[in-house]
């Protein structure tokens, strides 16, 4: 029973934030494969078309989807037609390019509070303290 549709996942690339903090500008790659038939080269065509508007509009209009990521770097269309014996064919491949960040938890206990005094060291007098207490 067509069609079909598989989705993969065939490559993850990420750009670090730099040496100061550990996370990764990330994109994946997510690869939509949709399998079509027709009566006709010309139905398989059609077919062909209107599932790949489909599949680009569900991805490009999911608002959660849009929501978890920075943008959609690219995205490369390719679609083919198998005339075999009685059955016409054709497949449709769609990928896009996902990008999101991760960041990893820095191990280690979190600022609680800053202390210090204000003031000068020449004004031969004690300065007022200084604290600051950060919510957890």
């Amino acid at each position: 029973m067509l069609p079909v549709i598989f989705v993969a996942i065939p490559s993850e690339t990420g750009m670090s934030f730099g040496r100061a903090q550990p996370g990764f500008n990330k994109i994946v790659k997510v690869e939509v494969v949709a399998k079509v038939a027709g009566g006709t080269p010309e139905q398989v065509r059609e077919n062909m078309d209107q599932i790949s508007e489909q599949i680009e509009m569900a991805v490009m209009c999911d608002q959660d989807l849009q929501r978890s990521i920075s943008q959609v770097t690219d995205f490369n269309l390719e679609q083919g037609l198998l005339d075999d014996a009685e059955d016409h064919l054709g497949a449709v491949k769609i990928t896009f390019g996902l990008e999101y960040q991760q960041d990893y938890p820095v191990p280690g206990v979190d600022l609680q509070e800053i202390t210090g005094r204000v003031g000068t060291a020449d004004e031969g007098m004690t300065a007022p303290g200084l604290r600051v207490d950060f919510p957890q």
